[in-house]
């Protein structure tokens, strides 16, 4: 099993784990509750795909949970909203995001946890490069509902998508 299959594998689990021990059940699609969870998805990218074109860092690093894991093969795991502020930084200062966009495929919810997979495209124009980059990655997110109530980035998994095939 490739290292991230066993990241995916181990959240699956915890999620699995703590909804037997809330006496739901883990899968709630189709709901009313994950109809809202969906509608607030939606604007929470939205709102993070605003924020990354501002070059928005403390913004972008306010959507993350305290005590967040932040995982992508092109950074080091970053663990904590500040390790996780330090990359967004050095990443803003270091270019511009020229477009932001997603696609979920799935999402689940959980009591204070929702999980969610699809896939999501950034253009970013390096400081001093003549043309932007443009990738096409697949993630995996644990959002979590903060104290406040607002939902934030508990897990973030990305992993570029496999080129088309011919």
């Amino acid at each position: 099993m490739l290292p991230t299959q066993r990241v995916a594998a181990a959240l699956f689990i915890v999620l699995v784990s703590a909804s037997a021990a809330h006496g739901q059940g883990a899968k709630q699609q189709g709901t009313a509750r994950t109809a809202m969870a969906r509608t607030t998805s939606d604007s929470l990218w939205a709102e993070f795909g605003a924020k990354a074109k501002k070059g928005d860092a403390a913004g972008l690093t306010a959507m993350y949970t305290d005590d967040a894991v932040f995982v992508d093969p092109g950074f080091p795991t970053a663990e904590g909203r500040g390790a996780i502020g330090a990359l967004i930084k050095a990443f803003t200062d270091g270019g511009k995001v020229t477009e932001h966009s997603h696609v979920m495929k799935s999402l689940e919810t959980n009591g204070d946890l929702a999980l969610e997979h699809g896939s999501w495209r950034m253009g970013y124009q390096e400081k001093g490069k003549p043309a932007p980059m443009v990738s096409d990655n697949r993630y995996l997110i644990v959002w979590k509902r903060g104290p406040s109530g607002k939902w934030l980035l508990h897990r973030d998994i990305s992993i570029p998508n496999p080129p088309a095939a011919k």
